[in-house]
């Protein structure tokens, strides 16, 4: 998980460089460069002519971020602008620590996660631009550990990897489900989740952790001296927070993500006759990069697209796909830049245990803004705030989102009170059909290295996973030998520091019964996935 010790500026430095690299190779069409003095508009050869000056941004606005960011509940907030080069602007909202007085500011570290991939992906193409990598041979070839027996595990290309483009599930219940527990050693993730392979690969592939390769070949160039994977250390580190149901936050654990849990910020390649490097640049296969490879949605890949580490999102259109707020709002959200037709925003946003942020860049100009918080929220203030900044940057103010802000903090306890609710609607007298204690026992995954282990308790039955006595459930009779444990955001949340998953199916686990013997449970744990069947190894259960 990159934590930035450079601060937000070190962040928006990150995307500025990128992006000055794509400049310098001719991916961009480029007309009279905005000046500092330029009035913010929109002109009919689509030249974006963009504020420079910090003040321009207005009180009103201002108070618009600090609504956003009080009604997530998050202690804080930073925002930074960057255009051509320069940061012409950054705002700082509420503490890094709930518990104490000191605010944010340029300087300080928050976990930055899906914002970077982007590095990834150019530490994994400057791989490839050194002949030791193909975008398009199999991983298998690169990580033997990657043995599937099916075509996700015979044909998957590092390239499917980066795009999030395998058909495997995010498997976010393997990496930590519970108080930061680490359920999975970094080995065992390789067949299981989504992208976090492709960071697997670097160590097989040029003999040493990715952390050092992407330092050594990248960070260490841009002069991010303080970038790390690491534990970031310090007295101005943003600290993890949940935001209980009365709005408080409260602050919680999180997993360190660093190179030994092997799970990191992994993302989503060739040179072709220098196209795609610039001269003196650290960042190569620039157009495989930007180009969209999976469509989002309905959309056309043209219109909406994820790219590798990016999305790009052809205006109008609607810039918060990956935000929280996406659930929460659905259709109230309105589309970005309706008088900004065909204009290309590339975004991302970063939705990780107790932080979130959004990143919206615009290639034609040079510029874009970074937002990041430091809380499981209430609703997200990054992807508000974000659109407001691009609105003011590319001259077309966002209709006021504040009324459909003001309906975000009660909306997560209506969607879990719903999860409550349908769960309890369809609870049923009927009993289990053995005796709790016959239910107990040790459960396996087909791949045998995830086990449950399942004891009686008077009223129900208790689940450890993987032995981690602080990963537990608490399971009652639901229906028959269907047992769930009660859903409470809160608890999920603030006391447990768990992901929020508003899914009934999560909730519910089935033991399989025949001859009066419980041969196995089902639990699905992850909606992105078919429910997971764990099989009772007899032999350890009676140790």
């Amino acid at each position: 998980m990159w934590c930035d010790e450079v601060g937000m500026k070190g962040v928006v430095a990150v995307s500025w460089a990128i992006f000055v690299s794509h400049q310098r190779c001719g991916l961009l069409d480029h007309s009279s460069p905005p000046t500092a003095n330029t009035v913010p508009h929109w002109t009919t050869n689509r030249n974006i002519f963009l504020f420079c000056d910090p003040g321009y941004i207005s009180h009103t606005e201002r108070r618009w971020h600090e609504h956003f960011h009080i009604l997530s509940g998050a202690p804080a907030l930073s925002l930074g602008v960057f255009h051509q080069g320069r940061i012409p602007h950054t705002a700082h909202f509420g503490r890094k620590d709930a518990s104490q007085p000191g605010p944010p500011d340029d300087d300080s570290i928050y976990h930055v996660a899906s914002l970077l991939k982007i590095l990834t992906v150019s530490a994994v193409a400057k791989i490839v631009h050194d002949g030791r990598m193909d975008w398009d041979v199999p991983v298998r070839e690169y990580l033997p550990e990657f043995h599937r027996d099916d075509e996700i595990g015979r044909s998957t290309t590092i390239r499917d990897l980066v795009a999030n483009w395998t058909g495997l599930p995010v498997a976010g219940f393997f990496w930590t489900r519970q108080n930061s527990e680490l359920l999975l050693d970094k080995g065992e993730m390789v067949r299981l989740a989504c992208h976090l392979e492709a960071v697997k690969t670097f160590p097989a592939v040029i003999g040493k952790p990715f952390s050092i390769f992407i330092q050594e070949s990248l960070v260490n160039q841009l002069g991010l001296k303080n970038t790390t994977y690491d534990i970031p250390r310090g007295d101005n580190v943003a600290v993890p927070h949940a935001v209980r149901d009365d709005g408080v936050a409260t602050k919680i654990e999180i997993n360190s993500w660093t190179d030994e849990s092997g799970i990191t910020a992994g993302a989503g390649g060739k040179a072709a006759h220098g196209l795609d490097t610039t001269p003196a640049s650290p960042f190569t296969n620039l157009r495989t990069i930007f180009e969209p490879h999976v469509k989002v949605g309905n959309s056309k890949l043209g219109d909406q697209g994820y790219c590798l580490g990016l999305y790009r999102t052809k205006l109008p259109g609607n810039l918060s796909i990956t935000s929280w707020n996406l659930p929460l709002f659905g259709d109230k959200i309105q589309p970005f830049g309706s008088l900004l037709s065909g204009v290309e925003v590339y975004h991302h946003t970063m939705t990780i245990l107790s932080f979130l942020g959004s990143m919206s860049l615009v290639l034609k100009s040079n510029s874009g803004v970074v937002v990041l918080t430091n809380a499981t929220p209430k609703l997200d203030p990054t992807d508000l705030s974000a659109q407001c900044l691009l609105g003011v940057l590319l001259g077309e103010r966002r209709p006021s989102m504040v009324p459909m802000a003001e309906l975000g903090p009660s909306m997560p306890m209506v969607m879990y009170e719903q999860v409550a609710l349908f769960l309890e609607g369809n609870r049923t007298s009927d009993l289990p059909s053995l005796s709790l204690h016959t239910y107990a026992g040790i459960y396996f995954n087909s791949a045998g290295n995830f086990f449950i282990h399942v004891s009686a308790k008077k009223t129900g039955l208790h689940l450890v996973i993987q032995g981690k006595q602080r990963v537990a459930y608490g399971l009652h009779p639901y229906h028959g030998d269907m047992f769930s444990w009660p859903v409470s955001r809160e608890k999920e949340l603030c006391n447990n520091a768990m992901w929020p998953v508003l899914f009934s199916g999560f909730h519910k686990v089935t033991f399989q019964v025949t001859l009066s013997i419980s041969q196995s449970l089902m639990w699905h744990h992850d909606s992105s996935a078919a429910p997971e069947v764990s099989i009772k190894d007899t032999a350890r259960s009676c140790l």
